[in-house]
């Protein structure tokens, strides 16, 4: 059996990037916004650039930095499960909560608190999915800081696999870590369950707030997975191989900050790049060029022999409808067939700005399509059925030969979970009210397995926080 692989970039592709990428970083640079980590990369062989921030990175650091970074990552879960980034396994993330939500009742509407219990409950039920995000947004019925607490007491206590963040600040990043130290019921060292988003802002540029992050984030030993967000023709070149070289060039640059603070820290070469439509000045996370840059970048990851993150499922669409369907499936085959060992953003809808309990069951399926598709056709002397031929003779039927019966029930066909395969008009629900009908299955079944008196002490540190707030 071949499996089904997909590269977007030649080997010859990735070296002329890899070269163009340390030519940006030596003779253009990045802009540090922070005096002290600036002057540690001058000390160690940076050169001072064309204004007063910037920095010119040469090869030989790039080349450090790259040596410093593990090649496999050891992560845990709140229920105790160890699982290694870099070895080989495939790993899926899905996004709980976004700036809005697709009810299936009430249709868009702003996130509520509930919203994080539902999902987190939801997503710790799907065994395809291993490191759900929670992004930081503010809810109906509370805002600000208490936005954040409040959420995550109601996504922590639900969630009992390792999961991701991506705070705004060092004094939210304190608050994720802090909790995090609670649900782990040890040090994050000893017992990392949680992983840490950080961003710098295209083209070239990592402002205070992001390096005051990572500077805040290191010393808790978590995996920080770097995503550069470059807009094609935007905030990176219109070209698609010019963007791929700036969301490279901005990633080695995070890796020798990193490895400059905390040799041997671990990180994720990631990305979510995409196009701009000059028509409409709208970036386009469910397009195809999101896609085909989504898996560049795990080419240039391979090439570094570093983990790789593959920004998967995305819809502009904020319906359930064609091109949803369309979007999502395109973006998370090629995805699938890419060499990534984490695919992220499945359940995302509305252009990355938005979520539902259905879009993420969704999502599953459409990964278990994807796994069977991208697997290829087994061959060996059974499958090849030479026995079962002869056996049966031109004619007749395999409906009751022992060679049916012996893979009816394996999985050697696909057996769908939300399609209609009836073929009849009007014959059953369609897609999105039987997604709806599986997610409710779910919740009434699942109970996360988060201990009793790690939730209490959540509540008691997040009853702490708002009583020094006031």
């Amino acid at each position: 059996m071949t499996a089904i692989s997909a590269k977007v970039l030649s080997d010859s592709d990735v070296e002329r990037i890899h070269e163009v990428s340390l030519r940006v970083l030596e003779e253009v640079g990045v802009d540090v916004c922070h005096e002290a980590i600036r002057a540690r990369l001058l000390h160690m062989g940076a050169r001072a650039g064309a204004t007063s921030a910037r920095v010119c990175i040469p090869a030989a650091m790039v080349d450090d930095a790259l040596a410093a970074c593990p090649r496999e990552i050891a992560l845990a879960s709140v229920r105790g499960e160890t699982y290694v980034l870099g070895a080989g396994k495939r790993f899926y993330s899905s996004c709980v909560v976004d700036p809005f939500m697709l009810d299936y009742h009430d249709g868009q509407r702003p996130p509520r608190l509930a919203d994080c219990t539902t999902n987190a409950r939801l997503v710790d039920a799907l065994d395809t999915i291993t490191m759900p995000y929670k992004m930081d947004v503010d809810y109906a019925e509370v805002t600000g800081r208490q936005a954040l607490l409040q959420s995550n007491l109601a996504f922590m206590s639900n969630m009992s696999k390792h999961y991701i963040c991506a705070p705004h600040n060092v004094a939210d990043a304190r608050i994720w870590m802090e909790m995090s130290e609670i649900m782990a019921g040890a040090s994050l060292h000893e017992k990392p369950i949680v992983s840490a988003l950080i961003s710098p802002t295209s083209p070239l540029t990592f402002d205070q707030t992001v390096l005051e992050l990572v500077e805040c984030l290191l010393p808790y030993g978590i995996l920080l997975i770097m995503l550069p967000c470059p807009l094609a023709g935007a905030t990176g070149p219109f070209a698609l191989a010019g963007t791929v070289v700036d969301f490279n060039a901005e990633n080695l640059a995070t890796i020798v900050i990193v490895q400059a603070l905390r040799p041997g820290a671990p990180l994720l070469y990631h990305n979510v790049a995409m196009g701009f439509d000059m028509r409409t000045a709208l970036s386009s996370l469910g397009g195809p060029e999101k896609a085909l840059l989504a898996v560049a970048g795990v080419d240039m990851a391979r090439f570094y022999g570093l983990p790789s993150g593959c920004a998967g499922t995305a819809t502009d669409s904020v319906r359930y409808d064609l091109q949803n369907g369309a979007e999502t499936m395109s973006q998370l085959l090629l995805a699938a067939a890419s060499r990534a060992e984490l695919i992220t953003g499945i359940g995302s809808i509305g252009n990355g700005m938005a979520t539902s309990a259905e879009q993420i069951v969704f999502g599953c399926d459409m990964i278990a399509l994807d796994d069977y598709l991208t697997a290829g056709i087994r061959v060996d002397d059974e499958r090849l059925a030479f026995a079962a031929l002869a056996r049966v003779g031109p004619g007749s039927s395999f409906l009751e030969d022992s060679s049916t019966l012996r893979f009816l029930r394996s999985d050697e066909h696909f057996h769908a979970n939300s399609f209609d395969g009836s073929g009849a008009q009007g014959a059953g629900h369609g897609m999105y009210e039987s997604l709806h009908a599986r997610v409710q299955r779910i919740l009434d079944k699942h109970r996360p397995t988060v201990a009793a008196e790690r939730v209490e002490a959540l509540g008691q540190y997040v009853r702490g926080q708002a009583a020094l707030q006031h």
